[in-house]
């Protein structure tokens, strides 16, 4: 695969999927939430919750799909295993390594086990790197598996698969978030589990279980989320363009890899940061608007008197 053909795909799996998302927010804005009709009042939160459902289908696609592309160009580099990082050997042995973890087969294997396993290990590092990667199959296959819920843990374990950055943001202390569990307790997460887990899962299984109690769907709340949303997966994808052009997947090149990542750190702090900043006064803002209108109703009703 060539460097072009890498950027067409990528390019191509954001933008069509931004074209969707997009034409229904058209249709979510064409919609009066304030209205007083029932029928437009029904088709309006149908609409929003189909904006939750579709950015989360579009949020574990890209992931997906976008993570194959990677592995499928690495394939086509035609690198001889060692060279890489050493996750790509584990990838390769994935397999092998199953079945000597496997707890019934553990009793049975014998020291020749082992030693077979060593010398597959040392042979396919000899070898040019390659892995069965479908591009055309959307279902999990046995190296890019989101099991259908792409929560901050399977998030997580990819991008660890490919050696992709996990970017400190995502779940240093500092950036810790404040939330409820399912108890009502009050615990402190890192930020994408915040995200990841309980605003777009939660929202994405509330709504697909068929429940009519639902948290927060205004469009403002789904806004935000998608901004964050689209933010990571355009990292994503620029990570994996950087990490083409420079082949920081190969051993040699760790020192840049990571000064890769470093020139990354400040971006995406202040894009978070800007964007929580406007999110909380916007929520200030309204309730300020709250307070005066109660208020206000409260002063026509004395002079009323």
């Amino acid at each position: 695969m060539k460097i072009e053909d890498l950027d067409y795909q990528l390019d191509n799996e954001l933008s069509w999927r931004k074209k969707e998302i997009t034409s229904l927010n058209s249709i979510a804005l064409n919609i009066n939430a304030q209205t007083d009709d029932a029928s437009e009042k029904v088709l309006y939160k149908t609409v929003m919750k189909t904006l939750f459902l579709l950015l989360y289908s579009h949020w574990e696609g890209f992931i997906k799909k976008t993570s194959k592309i990677y592995l499928k160009y690495i394939n086509e580099d035609k690198i001889v295993a060692s060279e890489l990082t050493k996750n790509f050997a584990a990838l390769m042995l994935k397999k092998t390594i199953n079945i000597c973890s496997e707890k019934e087969s553990m009793l049975s294997l014998s020291i020749s086990h082992y030693l077979d396993f060593v010398e597959q290990h040392e042979g396919k590092l000899r070898k040019k790197f390659k892995v069965d990667v479908k591009l055309d199959q959307d279902f999990d296959d046995g190296f890019i598996q989101t099991f259908s819920n792409l929560n901050f843990k399977n998030y997580k374990n990819i991008i660890n698969s490919l050696n992709l950055p996990l970017h400190n943001f995502y779940y240093n202390d500092n950036s810790k978030i404040e939330v409820k569990d399912v108890n009502g307790d009050l615990q402190k997460v890192e930020y994408l589990t915040y995200l990841l887990d309980f605003n777009l899962l939660m929202l994405r299984n509330a709504i697909a279980h068929g429940g009519n109690s639902l948290p927060d769907l205004s469009f403002e709340n789904y806004r935000i989320l998608e901004e964050k949303i689209l933010f990571i997966m355009n990292q994503h994808k620029s990570d994996i363009q950087e990490y083409c052009y420079k082949k920081f997947y190969k051993q040699a090149n760790f020192l840049t890899m990571n000064e890769y990542i470093s020139t990354q750190k400040t971006h995406i702090e202040e894009f978070f940061f800007n964007i929580d900043k406007q999110a909380n006064a916007a929520e200030f803002e309204n309730e300020n608007e709250n307070i005066t209108s109660t208020q206000e109703v409260h002063l026509e009703l004395l002079n009323s008197n």
